[in-house]
């Protein structure tokens, strides 16, 4: 089985929870998405699955690289 992501993620996604980087991402029955850090992921997977969401992990090369090049 294939993700739904299409198109590649070039900046960190963040989690529709809270601050931390986005590590799944739910697709909603009716339309939409929903981010999760891993901690929310755990936390509602099972209302997720519940509700017929189809659930993916993000690519990890999502991450942008922040170290300053000039040092």
């Amino acid at each position: 089985m294939t993700s739904p992501i299409t198109a590649p993620l070039t900046t960190p996604q963040r989690c529709d929870r809270c601050v931390a980087r986005a590590a799944f991402v739910a697709h909603v029955p009716g339309g939409g998405e929903l981010l999760f850090c891993g901690h929310h992921h755990r936390r509602h997977r099972e209302g997720l699955l519940a509700s017929g969401a189809l659930v993916w992990p993000l690519p990890v090369d999502v991450a942008v690289d922040t170290r300053d090049d000039a040092a």
